[in-house]
């Protein structure tokens, strides 16, 4: 992505991600149709991120400060 490296992990995923960054960024969740599921505030180069409540499927992570676009898979 760009100059910005973001680390996803791991992808496919079940209850939880990882997402590492070097630059603090929002990031939205997407879903496959690119409809806003929520919004997680950068508070750290780390941040643990909850998924274990959405439904299976393909979703979208975007990162607000560097117009970066990750696909993240929930089982």
């Amino acid at each position: 992505m760009d100059k910005n490296n973001i680390l996803i992990f791991p992808n496919p995923c079940h209850d939880e991600v990882m997402i590492v960054a070097d630059i603090e960024t929002d990031v939205d969740i997407l879903n496959i149709q690119g409809q806003g599921i929520r919004t997680i505030p950068a508070n750290a180069l780390q941040m643990p991120v909850q998924v274990g409540d959405l439904v299976p499927g393909i979703y979208f992570l975007r990162f607000k400060n560097t117009d970066g676009l990750a696909k993240l898979i929930v089982h």
